[in-house]
């Protein structure tokens, strides 16, 4: 599938596994290929009841071409709703993560971000003609 006009071909490798000493011997003992939560990488769906908010979908839309938008709100005021509603009406792909206390540890963080990239730039086979 040809990319659109704008838009790079994005190629993430995979972290190779950690080769973990048997010992323990004070080396991280991680392992690289461990399983992510696949919940993180999806856009979440509307809840029952969602209130479409075009006002605040247009001003993301206007902003997109600036680079980075960030959009900030107090907790339980519907950020998450409102980018959600934006990333399903997009033209073009859109990565998520969903990140929390626990993404901290930077090698941890990274390997979200890369699986984000991967699952949101990927061409989506049923979006096919």
């Amino acid at each position: 599938m040809p990319a659109s006009p704008g838009l790079a071909r994005l190629h993430v490798p995979l972290m190779p596994t950690v080769t973990m000493d048997p010992a323990g011997a004070g080396r991280d003992t991680r392992s690289a290929s461990a399983a992510l939560l696949s919940t993180k990488l999806r856009v979440p769906s509307s809840a029952p009841g969602h209130v479409p908010r075009q006002r605040l979908v247009e001003r993301l839309d206007a902003g997109v071409d600036r680079g980075i938008v960030l959009v900030t709100a107090p907790a339980g005021s519907g950020k998450t709703a409102l980018l959600a509603e934006w990333a399903d009406g997009l033209c073009r792909p859109a990565a998520w993560l969903a990140i929390d206390d626990a993404d901290d540890e930077p090698d941890r963080f990274w390997r979200y971000v890369r699986a984000a990239l991967r699952e949101g730039l990927t061409p989506d086979e049923s979006d096919a003609p």
